[in-house]
């Protein structure tokens, strides 16, 4: 119940500016540039759109892209064009003023009392944190896909501020806002890692939105023949490191430039915020298609937050574990969903910890109820 208030609340206090705020006029090379431009009471951008302009169509083609930069900033993070902001090619006037006047509306948007942030996103992130963690222990599939759900919904529609390795750069470079400015960001960033060094990948398995997107795609094309059975272990070993690859490329180049630009390769900010250029777009719709075939396919293979959390996982002090009522069916490596589980030579199953999304799925499906989460005193002798 306490749940639902603060869910309810939340929706209440994260509506878009109205109107007469949320516009913003910049000087551009061509003329004004009216935007409409939506911050969450965390003082975080939500979504920036041109109304009307009078650019030639050359510059305007580059827009979506350069707009996308400034979602999920806040009037904490730097703005610098060629630092911190790519600016449009050719257009630097127009670039410039374009983040002027979102600086100059951020800056407004942060004075303004209306907008002072509560500490509702922050409480609201640690029952969702709560009800997964609850889910998993109890072996709940119910309360699981609750958190599934109210993760998609609040991280996901009313925040769209959810776990991304852009935020992980901005604070390698030093750009981190107060709790008071930005609790969901303090939220989400504390949140996981800390329940990650506890019980494993917790949003990953049953917060991130993404994530929910990619399970109901699998789950209402089940029938589909899946792509894992023509991928062998080995490549499927293989495949797996391209996401950390990813993540030690992506924070290298970002950190070397001095900007976050670099990071903006995730689906799912093309998804749920609205923004994106149209290579960011055939990302979005080919890992989509791939999530119908392979479960989770952009989880295991190539999101550099999993790659984050599953280095942090690999410490975790709770796992899941065969106990001596194990008779060796392999029911848990058939049917986990990230192929975390694998059996020895008497079917005896061994979960990767790095891997492991702590879906719980194992836990509820095994016929002989013989594993067991936790700090390892069951363990199978």
């Amino acid at each position: 119940m306490l749940f639902i208030l603060l869910l309810a609340w939340g929706i209440n206090h994260n509506k878009p500016l109205t109107p007469g705020q949320g516009t913003l006029t910049a000087k551009g090379y061509g003329g004004p540039i009216e935007m409409a431009m939506t911050v969450s009471p965390e003082g975080t951008i939500t979504g920036l759109k041109v109304i009307k302009h009078n650019e030639t169509s050359s510059y305007i083609s580059q827009l979506d892209r350069f707009l996308g930069q400034f979602i999920g900033r806040t009037n904490r993070d730097a703005m610098a064009i060629g630092k911190d902001i790519d600016a449009i090619s050719g257009a630097t006037i127009t670039s410039t003023a374009i983040t002027a006047a979102v600086r100059e509306r951020l800056d407004m948007t942060a004075t303004d009392p209306r907008t002072a942030t509560p500490l509702t996103p922050a409480l609201i992130s640690l029952a969702l944190f709560l009800i997964a963690a609850i889910a998993l222990v109890r072996k709940n599939n119910a309360l699981r896909w609750a958190a599934l759900i109210g993760g998609f919904i609040y991280f996901g529609v009313m925040a769209h501020t959810m776990l991304s390795i852009i935020q992980v750069v901005q604070a390698g470079l030093g750009h981190i806002p107060s709790f008071t400015q930005d609790p969901l960001w303090w939220a989400i960033l504390t949140l996981t890692f800390i329940s990650a060094l506890i019980v494993g990948r917790l949003y990953c398995g049953s917060l991130c939105p993404f994530a929910s997107v990619q399970e109901v795609l699998h789950q209402l094309t089940r029938h589909t023949h899946p792509l894992t059975d023509h991928i062998t272990p080995e490549i499927d070993r293989k495949a797996r490191m391209t996401k950390y690859v990813l993540l030690f490329l992506v924070t290298g180049v970002c950190l070397v430039l001095g900007n976050a630009a670099a990071a903006n390769i995730e689906p799912f900010i093309t998804l749920f915020a609205g923004h994106g250029s149209k290579l960011a777009l055939v990302l979005l719709a080919l890992m989509m298609i791939m999530a119908v075939f392979n479960a989770r396919f952009w989880c295991k293979y190539l999101c550099p937050v999993g790659a984050l959390t599953s280095l942090a996982s690999a410490f975790s002090m709770s796992r899941i574990r065969p106990t001596k009522k194990c008779t060796g069916c392999g029911t848990c490596s058939r049917i986990c969903p990230t192929q975390a589980i694998s059996t020895d030579t008497h079917g005896i199953p061994s979960v990767d910890a790095a891997e492991c999304i702590v879906c719980g799925k194992c836990l509820r499906t095994c016929p002989e109820n013989a594993l067991t989460f936790g700090c390892g005193c069951h363990e199978k002798k």
